[in-house]
């Protein structure tokens, strides 16, 4: 099958094109769409598309620096995404990453790299599918090791005890406490052995 020519569109009669659909493989098929939404001549959505046309893959420049921020993928093509990559602080490299693990609609694991580094240093997790994260890990001296574990216990969306490793020895030490759920912290302990922290 011959590869197609690209599919372009004028959306909006300016004399520059806007709207692109391209065979990139050659299969005869399109499989690209490149979109100028905001009309400034430069592409700020590009999808990944199917055989049947449906979205699997949608980046997006959300800042309008010319660079994607944001991609959406739907890896069991159900026409949702499940997975979401976000470049917060937008210097070309995806920093965080939400995924819907049960394909329930909701995103349920996370994982963020708050330094920049290109290394994930912090985890959460939504464990009763409510859309929060009760439970958040964080590697504070990037030495590969959980060193926090904050817990929202009482499902507010806010945490309400926190776990640290103060000395790095790969063992939680200390216990920070919101014991009343006011949003504020009240109480510091030693960690008690066996205590659970899941």
């Amino acid at each position: 099958m011959d590869p197609l020519a690209p599919d372009q569109h004028d959306t909006n009669h300016d004399g520059y094109v806007d709207y692109e659909r391209l065979d990139t493989d050659g299969d005869g098929r399109y499989d690209t769409v490149l979109v100028d939404s905001d009309h400034d001549h430069y592409y700020d959505v590009r999808a990944t598309v199917d055989e049947n046309g449906y979205p699997t893959q949608v980046e997006t420049d959300t800042n309008g620096d010319h660079r994607y921020d944001q991609k959406m993928v739907d890896t069991d093509h159900d026409g949702r995404p499940d997975q979401l990559w976000t470049d917060r602080n937008h210097d070309g490299y995806y920093d965080m990453v939400q995924v819907d693990t049960d394909h329930n609609g909701l995103y349920d694991h996370a994982w963020v790299d708050n330094n920049h580094d290109h290394r994930w240093d912090g985890y959460a997790i939504d464990r009763n599918g409510d859309g929060n994260y009760e439970h958040a890990w964080g590697d504070t001296n990037r030495d590969g090791r959980w060193d926090l574990h904050v817990v929202d216990r009482n499902g507010d969306g806010e945490y309400d005890i926190n776990y640290q490793d103060t000395d790095y020895d790969g063992k939680f030490d200390t216990v920070i406490e919101d014991r009343d759920y006011d949003g504020d912290w009240d109480g510091v302990r030693a960690y008690r052995p066996g205590e659970t922290n899941d």
